[in-house]
């Protein structure tokens, strides 16, 4: 189960953040054994075909969380609904903020989910209702992305939060609130320090975004449980390096 392993380790899970509306980068992730994917709704353009991607996503045995942005945080339960596995929640600057996110994602009595049984998470009324919540409460993953100077602030609180399952460092956005323009620097080096300590005194799993080797090695190595790269990294690393290739062998 995706969860026990996000949450229990020991080894790095590897996922893809996936902008855009097709499934193919999702399917093949799965079929390369990528651990999960990120279908980003903050960033990206894949809202008109959640359903279908996150169904995609089931067939080819890939886990799919969703980044829902901040303007739409009451649309979780639809993902949700739709068969994700879980929810990234980004830039998160207060504690009314987060408390919410996991109200929405969590049945009562943790949360104040809606329920319903004729959804593709519920396999549409098959399963029984006790069978379907059981599952539902076991496998449902809520992280969190440590992106803001807020978050850094109040982390050590959140960290011990119920409903959470773990934390995801925005290494762009969080280098832009340290004042370094977004190009990681000593500022968030330091930071990441600081997280590393205060996740591992709660014993909470953390990951980040990686948009290379090089940095996904480093992170693996630091003891980062979730690594994840960009489709159109992949793709521009892909394509620039077909064409040079013609050109110059």
């Amino acid at each position: 189960m995706f969860r026990d392993r996000v949450r229990v380790g020991p080894d790095p899970l590897y996922g893809l953040f996936v902008s855009g509306p097709a499934g193919d980068p999702v399917e093949m992730a799965g079929s390369l054994g990528y651990d999960y994917v990120v279908l980003d709704g903050e960033h990206g353009a894949v809202e008109t075909t959640l359903y279908h991607v996150i169904r995609r996503a089931r067939l080819a045995g890939v886990s799919a969380l969703v980044r829902v942005p901040r303007t739409k945080r009451e649309s979780v339960a639809q993902v949700l609904d739709y068969g994700a596995t879980g929810v990234l929640i980004p830039g998160v600057r207060a504690d009314e903020e987060i408390r919410a996110a996991v109200t929405a994602v969590r049945y009562p009595p943790e949360g104040q989910r809606g329920l319903a049984f004729s959804v593709a998470a519920a396999q549409y009324g098959l399963e029984s209702a006790q069978e379907y919540l059981e599952r539902a409460r076991r496998e449902t993953v809520v992280l969190v992305q440590i992106e803001t100077q807020e978050t850094l602030h109040h982390l050590s609180q959140w960290a011990r939060l119920p409903g959470i399952d773990g934390f995801f460092v925005g290494p762009t956005d969080l280098s832009m609130e340290l004042g370094e323009e977004g190009q990681p620097g000593p500022r968030f080096m330091a930071a990441m320090t600081r997280i590393r300590d205060i996740l591992g005194d709660a014993g909470k799993p953390w990951g980040i975004f990686a948009p290379n080797v090089k940095d996904g090695r480093r992170w693996a190595e630091a003891g980062a449980r979730l690594l994840a790269t960009a489709d159109v990294i992949l793709l521009r690393q892909g394509l620039d390096g077909w064409k040079e290739g013609v050109q110059h062998g």
